[in-house]
């Protein structure tokens, strides 16, 4: 996926990104935890501060990984293409809306498993990191995929 989205190879070597754009590839969803934030309607501006809340929490999750836990991995989505489409359909989210974000934690190495933001606020680093830590917790509904 990420050969494929950089043509050029101005990224290359193509090391892991914090956070990566759905639109581009999936890599990695099926085999580990995802925080996916749904921004596909928002204006550009509000897609930037998306961009910059996720990229903090996933750069702090990095570093303090311990090893012992599942890596978590990051997702956008600012274009309804690529497995946008289908994850909105899995999870029964609906349409995508100007009026809001969405998100959702992807579980699927547990047996499928989904978890959704009911916050429908802005999406900032606090309530990203409030979401994951929920997670952690285990004070989230858990919900099945479809």
């Amino acid at each position: 996926g990420r050969v494929g989205s950089d043509p050029e190879g101005k990224e290359f070597p193509w090391a892991p990104k914090p956070v990566n754009e759905l639109s581009e590839g999936a890599d990695g969803i099926n085999d580990s935890p995802s925080l996916v934030v749904l921004a596909e309607e928002q204006p550009p501006t509000v897609k930037t501060e998306v961009e910059e809340a996720i990229t903090a929490i996933a750069e702090a999750e990095i570093a303090e990984k311990d090893g012992n836990d599942d890596e978590m991995l990051f997702f956008t989505a600012k274009s309804n293409s690529g497995v946008v489409p289908q994850i909105r359909k899995l999870c029964e989210l609906g349409e995508a809306s100007a009026g809001a974000c969405q998100m959702v934690i992807l579980d699927i190495p547990d047996e499928g498993g989904y978890y959704v933001c009911e916050d429908s606020g802005k999406i900032t680093a606090g309530s990203i990191r409030s979401f994951l830590d929920g997670y952690k917790n285990k004070t989230l509904t858990r919900k099945q995929l479809n």
